[in-house]
């Protein structure tokens, strides 16, 4: 009977209005665990960055009266345990408005060479709503100051970008100062289809991280068509996207010169024979848009069919860069998922990039732990050209694995939730070789040239013990340490990062490589 109450909600909320939000692991743990363990039909191998909000909030109500033992019912209690600071909500028409932050503090206890105080200063506002049953909305801004510790710290002066959120400026002596914006509007013509237009990111897969396209790099520009057809058992899903590097086109009367672009579109296929398990076929392309002038894509860039630039590319040299690859998912045992990524190699089957792991919910039936156990491989660069302005990259972040050139990880994660509080871990191993070029002043020509490949071997754990103020905006109080040793030719880095946060946590950010 509980069964069917909780299952209610889910199925009314696909014929009534929808807000979104973006893609995070938190707000998807409870979700998560309910579709794997009761199997409902859902086609979720591509998260284009939103959820359905409402479908969330009924998860949350399942999962929290167990143990309420009352609901708030003061202004003060329900805005900040429950509700949006702004919450105006006729059924027709919803408006939430949030600020978001977060305010940490911290120290590297192995290496305080860029000083004692580590700190992360974010402030911005998010608001998100519905007009109707066919228009939704979300938009955040994000303003920013850091001091990192060193390993990040000499990542970021390298790509010139704090992963995912956008390029940086000097902020006093070692730190950054940084801004993002994020932001989409939903548009459903009919019950089966949805139009977005808008600047995010987009992750496709089931797993911590993805070979084929991750929210890892800066979001983009983009425009999305969303096919649900066959009673939800076919989706397919289109995404046209501006791309940037950060090289500069030659000066132009405007006072800072552009940075070179470029087009990138992007397919998922998936089908569903049965409620247990997902196929996806995917296909993602990065096309070149500047050869001394701006240029225009491949004719086949505006086919909107899967694998069409692929097989164009096998026939002609065209100025491109395609990664083709499926994604598989099935709920084998109650509360179980097993799933896998498989992207072929260029010239050999040897030299493909793959994944598999699977997540284990309510393990050993205690209700609120989850497992994860997920290994990757790549035997080869996937995702580069010999022409670097089209590598399958964004904003100097790559658009798959965060480090994916002859690449072994090994990534083990657990999160036990308790009423509000939460103690959650990771451990991950990885051997990758990373390029080292030489110095463009050092070569003839003026140009920088490989000069060798440097092997790395890395390990990290991170842990974090929190309390969830309020779930709508994943408001958190936590504490964290991050432990990581990496080992290359000149010796091992370790860093022993301590953290104390107070923070929403509305995106996924990666600092684990």
């Amino acid at each position: 009977m509980r069964r069917l109450l909780i299952a209610a909600p889910v199925v009314w909320v696909a014929f009534t209005q929808a807000q979104m939000l973006p893609d995070n692991y938190h707000h998807f743990q409870g979700e998560d665990a309910y579709r794997i363990r009761y199997t409902y039909q859902s086609l979720t191998s591509v998260r284009s960055g939103v959820y359905n909000v409402r479908q969330r909030d009924s998860v949350i109500r399942s999962e929290t009266s167990r143990w309420q033992s009352k609901p708030k019912t003061s202004w003060l209690g329900r805005k900040i345990k429950k509700e949006h600071l702004v919450n105006i909500d006729s059924g027709k028409y919803f408006l939430g408005i949030d600020p978001v932050f977060d305010f940490s503090v911290g120290t590297d206890l192995a290496d305080d060479s860029l000083g004692k105080g580590l700190f992360q200063n974010t402030r911005g506002v998010s608001l998100r709503g519905h007009l109707g049953q066919k228009l939704s909305f979300y938009s955040a801004v994000y303003e920013n100051q850091s001091v990192f510790p060193a390993y990040l710290s000499e990542q970021i002066q390298k790509d010139l970008v704090v992963p995912g959120q956008g390029r940086v400026k000097p902020f006093k002596a070692n730190g950054f100062d940084y801004s993002n914006v994020q932001g989409m509007v939903w548009f459903r013509p009919f019950q089966w289809w949805t139009l977005s237009a808008g600047h995010d990111r987009n992750f496709v897969g089931d797993g911590y991280r993805s070979m084929l396209l991750s929210d890892f790099a800066f979001p983009a520009m983009q425009f999305n068509s969303d096919m649900l057809l066959f009673n939800g058992k076919l989706r397919y899903w289109i995404s046209y996207q501006a791309l940037n590097t950060l090289e500069r086109l030659p000066a132009t009367q405007s006072p800072e010169a552009q940075f070179s672009r470029r087009a990138g579109n992007f397919f998922a296929l998936s089908y569903s024979p049965k409620k247990w398990i997902e196929i996806t076929l995917f296909e993602g392309n990065v096309h070149s848009r500047w050869d001394g002038k701006t240029i225009a894509p491949h004719e086949t860039y505006y086919l909107p069919v899967i694998f069409a630039h692929t097989l164009a590319s096998a026939i002609s040299d065209l100025t491109s860069t395609s990664v083709p690859g499926v994604n598989l998912r099935a709920s084998l045992l109650p509360a179980l998922a097993v799933y896998g990524q498989w992207v072929p190699g260029n010239q050999a089957i040897e030299k493909a990039a793959w994944q598999v792991g699977f997540r284990w919910h309510d393990v050993l039936k205690i209700k609120g732990w989850m497992l994860q156990t997920e290994y990757n491989r790549s035997r080869t660069d996937r995702y580069e050209n010999k022409i670097s302005e089209i590598n399958y990259a964004h904003y100097n972040g790559r658009l798959a694995h965060p480090y994916a050139y002859r690449l072994d990880e090994l990534i083990l994660r657990s999160r036990y939730t308790f009423r509000d509080f939460y103690f959650q871990t990771a451990i991950v191993s990885s051997q990758f070789q990373e390029k080292v070029l030489v110095p463009a002043g050092q070569t003839s020509g003026n140009v920088q040239v490989l000069a060798y490949m440097e092997l790395k071997l890395l390990t990290q754990f991170h842990g974090e013990l929190g309390y969830i103020i309020n779930p709508k905006t994943n408001m958190t109080i936590a504490l964290q340490c991050v432990l990581r040793r990496e080992t290359d030719g000149r010796g091992a880095t370790p860093t022993d990062w301590l953290m104390l946060s107070w923070r929403t946590q509305l995106r996924n950010l990666y600092y684990d490589f």
